[in-house]
């Protein structure tokens, strides 16, 4: 069972793949691996109820068609760095889909609100009945 408050996707389900890619860096951005892209397969997750990982699927467009969800990072100039954010993405996308939504209670407008629209609308409807011409030349 996955702890949606403060729960942490293993490390040993996040597969880390490292390119080359632009962002920050200057000239060493040719030469180093900082790209990092994680990839999560919700299908294969040991920490997910089933429940939990339709719920995940159905929470946005992140999820490919191999039902794994990839977050790519390369904002800073460290590898580490970027892995770091990677997971952070991906912890924080999964706990905000698996944080229950809460219900809309139905409000109604109160006396106050409602006799102030009423009063404006009446204050609206006089002043475009004087614009109307009432008389003869």
């Amino acid at each position: 069972m996955f702890d949606w408050e403060s729960g942490v996707i293993p490390d040993s389900e996040i597969a880390l793949k490292a390119t080359r890619g632009g962002g920050p860096g200057g000239q060493a951005v040719n030469k180093t691996s900082n790209n990092i892209e994680a990839r999560w397969c919700i299908g294969d997750s040991q920490v997910l109820s089933e429940g939990e990982k339709t719920r995940v699927r159905e929470a946005g467009r992140k999820v490919t068609g191999q039902d794994e969800l990839i977050f790519r990072c390369q904002s800073e100039r460290s590898q580490m760095q970027n892995i770091q954010e990677a997971k952070d993405r991906l912890n924080e996308f999964v706990r905000n889909a698996l944080t229950p939504q809460k219900k809309r209670r139905a409000t109604k407008k109160s006396w106050g609100v409602k006799t102030r629209e009423r009063e404006s609308n009446e204050k609206d409807s006089r002043k475009k009945r004087d614009r109307k011409f009432r008389g003869d030349y």
